[in-house]
């Protein structure tokens, strides 16, 4: 499995592909609270950690 490391953080390039909805991945380009969303769906573990942040997110 590929990863991608943005501020420290791994994330799975699949994982972030699919959140995205496209094939092709723009690094430069992806949203922070895709990135949150993929932190907890990359290690379950810390989704209740997360939650807070998760719940204040703007989803557009």
């Amino acid at each position: 499995m590929e990863h991608l490391i943005i501020k420290d953080k791994k994330y799975s390039i699949e994982t972030l592909k699919l959140l995205i909805g496209q094939k092709e991945l723009d690094v430069n380009n992806i949203p922070h609270n895709v990135l949150v969303i993929a932190e907890a769906v990359d290690g379950p573990d810390k989704l209740p950690y997360l939650l807070e942040t998760i719940k204040s997110l703007e989803i557009a």
